[in-house]
């Protein structure tokens, strides 16, 4: 039993057919993979043999590399037998995270535009954008613009990380809820407006619904009675807004209205007639 960053660890030879069966863990793909000369050096280094002090890291849980893909790579390629790889006891995503972009940082040396798209992928991945800023050495709002980037370019990707890891340790939603703009007064007013508009639809529509094909019964304003078939509600045009209805008129003063505040009973509702089979 050995340990790596200061998880327990258990090491093993792979065979080239094991080390081909290998899967690779998404936040390896933070960085990119070796190329072009920087390939070929690690082959040339590569060709008699491989280093023993150097063990493929495979986080024990999952058994997907967690450090040393392109070094599988070329073992697989060169055909070497017996690869020591250590499957280590990792206790959760946050932690394989940080011994990835630990090891890759101490030795790569990223130019600005790869620090970037760090922290961006960072960010993607569940990092707060202070800690993926703090991590990649750019300033959160480079970081924050990077991520917003990363987004847009990975819609065929992972799905983006819906909450985030901050320093603390504590989980949080990876954006925040955006605040409404302050209304200004006649904003306000246009809203209060609209409102009473739409409150007062609807008890129009109550109104119509509950009288309409009703007989009722009332006293006008000169306190005579009235008797209306009621075939409608209509609303006064003086201002005040009153409703009355109005129909067949049964009984009472044809000149004056009856208004709904003054009906004081319902005295029938028609039944709807069946329809003709």
């Amino acid at each position: 039993m050995t340990t790596f960053a200061g998880y327990s660890a258990t090491t093993k030879t792979l065979s080239n057919g094991e080390l081909r069966t290998l899967a690779v863990h998404r936040d390896a793909g933070l960085f990119r993979p070796l190329e072009g000369d920087e390939r070929e050096r690690l082959r040339a280094s590569m060709r008699s043999g491989y280093d023993d002090a150097h063990p493929l890291i495979v986080w024990n849980k999952t058994g997907e590399i967690v450090d040393g893909r392109n070094r599988r790579d070329l073992a697989a390629e060169l055909q070497h037998r017996d690869v020591p790889v250590a499957y280590v006891d990792f206790p959760d995503e946050t932690a394989v995270r940080a011994y990835i972009v630990a090891q890759n940082l101490a030795r790569r040396h990223l130019d600005r535009r790869e620090q970037r798209a760090l922290a961006g992928k960072l960010v993607v991945n569940g990092e707060s954008t202070r800690q993926a800023a703090k991590k990649a050495g750019v300033s959160e709002a480079t970081a924050r613009r990077a991520a917003a980037d990363a987004r847009a370019g990975a819609s065929g990707d992972a799905p983006a990380a819906e909450r985030v890891t901050g320093a603390d340790g504590k989980s949080y939603p990876a954006t925040k809820a955006k605040r409404k703009p302050k209304q200004t007064e006649a904003e306000k007013r246009f809203d209060m407006i609209d409102r009473a508009n739409r409150a007062m639809r609807t008890w129009q529509e109550t109104l119509n619904s509950l009288l309409v094909g009703c007989v009722v019964v009332g006293k006008d304003s000169k306190r005579h009675l009235m008797r209306v078939d009621v075939h409608g509600i209509g609303f006064d045009g003086e201002g005040s807004g009153r409703a009355y209805v109005y129909g067949d008129l049964l009984y009472g003063d044809e000149t004056e209205d009856l208004y709904v505040g003054q009906i004081t009973a319902v005295e029938k509702v028609h039944e709807p007639e069946a329809p003709v089979a």
